[in-house]
């Protein structure tokens, strides 16, 4: 991958991260009944977080090592904060959600390396 390309990946990346962090911790003007859209949502945004960390900054090691530590760290900081403010609450069904994204990408990365051994 090239350097501009990289630098395009680490930016959405941080973007993205920043997004991520903001939209859960701005207060919500109704919070309405809690569905399962909400986890459907949590481990989307997750597998796009990870899959934009792997581009931005790849690595030979196992993603599982190099990668979801963060990015679930990052999810549990979101979630502890959350529970700080008075509109929002800390949720361990979120940080399943946001662990089933992260988990999801490395699979899918796995699967992508037997089918293609050469490319990351």
């Amino acid at each position: 991958m090239n350097l501009n390309l990289r630098t395009c990946y680490r930016f959405a990346f941080i973007s993205a991260m920043l997004t991520t962090l903001i939209i859960c911790l701005i207060p919500i003007s109704h919070a309405g009944p809690i569905n399962h859209f909400d986890k459907i949502v949590h481990t989307a945004n997750y597998l796009i977080l990870s899959g934009l960390a792997w581009n931005a900054y790849p690595s030979q090691q196992s993603f599982f090592k190099t990668h979801l530590p963060y990015i679930f760290t990052f999810g549990i900081f979101i979630e502890i904060a959350q529970g700080f403010t008075e509109y929002r609450t800390f949720s361990w069904l979120d940080m399943l959600a946001n662990l089933s994204g992260v988990i999801l990408f490395g699979i899918l990365l796995k699967i992508k390396h037997r089918q293609s051994p050469s490319t990351n």
